[in-house]
This record gives C-alpha cells, sequence and structure tokens, in this order.
C-alpha cells in the first residue's frame, strides 16, 4: 500500500494515494492488536472510514476517483473479519477495484494488484479443495 500510494501521488491522484496511506496505518494499527490477541475496536474502524472518506472527498476530481473509496469499503469490511475466508473474498473486491483504477489511470500498481488478486484467488481455490476434503475425510 505505501508503495501504491507513492505511485499514486506521483500520477497525481490524491485521493488514490489518501487511502493507500491510511491502509497502511490501518493495517498497522490491525497488527499491533494481533500481537496483543485484540480485535480492532469499534471506534477504530469509524474513524478508519471517516479518515478514507475525508481523503477520498477532499482529493475528488472525476468519477474514476469512486473507485479508490470503493475498495477503501471492501479493505475496510476485509480487516473486520475473523474468518480467512470471508477476508480474502473482500481482499478480492478490494484488488478489482484497484485494478480497474490502475487501467483508468495507468498506474504501474497494476502489475501488484494483478499479483494480489491471483494470489487471492488461489488462496480461496485451495481453500475449497481443503473444504472438500475434509468433509470427504468426515463421511468415511
Amino acid at each position: 500500500n505505501f508503495a501504491a500510494g507513492l505511485s499514486f501521488l506521483l500520477l497525481g491522484s490524491g485521493s488514490a494515494s489518501v487511502i493507500c496511506f491510511v491502509a497502511v496505518a490501518q493495517t498497522t494499527v490491525n497488527c499491533l492488536h494481533d500481537l496483543r490477541g485484540s480485535r480492532i475496536a469499534w471506534w477504530e474502524l469509524l474513524l478508519f472510514s471517516l479518515l478514507y472518506l475525508a481523503g477520498g472527498a477532499l482529493q475528488y476530481r472525476s468519477l474514476p476517483d469512486l473507485l479508490p473509496l470503493g475498495a477503501a469499503v471492501f479493505f475496510m469490511a476485509a480487516m473486520s473479519q475473523s474468518r480467512e475466508q470471508r477476508i480474502r473474498w473482500f481482499s478480492c473486491g478490494n484488488a478489482v477495484l484497484w485494478i480497474v483504477y490502475d487501467v483508468i489511470v495507468a498506474s504501474s500498481a497494476l502489475l501488484s494488484h494483478l499479483v494480489t488478486l491471483a494470489a487471492l484467488l488461489l488462496a480461496l481455490l485451495r481453500g475449497e479443495k481443503g473444504k472438500k476434503a475434509r468433509k470427504q475425510e468426515e463421511t468415511k
């Protein structure tokens, strides 16, 4: 997110840049919660929601600038999940919106988001195969 934020900043995509930097802060807070064995508080989710909204709104110039806001919604939803598969599904939504935005603004972050989406889809597929294998074992 930090590198993508810098890339968007250099492209003049202010809303995308702000949203990426807020995502870096949110990821840091989430990691701190994981280290403590706690979950992110409702007020922290509210604070990050307001930061995403303010950052996106302050830099809004055209319709494509709404895509990073949509991606932020998916990111927030992913970070508030406890089940890995749900995190991956919401993260796929996030990646798809970033990919569309990357194409529109010709961002070098496109490759990173494509790789992220591919990895998420592989993880989802692997998780489904594992689920099916466990069910087959249980029925034997």
